[in-house]
């Protein structure tokens, strides 16, 4: 197993309150549905990375194939 780097909160992002919360699920839940009838498959991947997720010399040739930099 490899060494993971510590993480922080990303800071700028929404934070729900329990009530907000359980209507995101229904409303992310319902999509969800839609969309498997549809016949898509789930892939849930994260929005964004830390900065130093994507600078890791050592394995920059994966990174590299994987990423845009803007």
């Amino acid at each position: 197993m490899s060494d993971l780097k510590p993480t922080k909160p990303l800071s700028g992002f929404i934070e729900l309150l329990p009530v907000q919360q359980r209507c995101f699920d229904e409303c992310a839940r319902r999509m969800q549905s839609v969309l498997k009838t549809a016949g898509f498959s789930r892939l849930d991947l994260p929005a964004i990375e830390r900065p130093e997720a994507l600078t890791d010399k050592d394995n920059w040739d994966e990174i590299e194939t994987q990423t845009f930099l803007f």
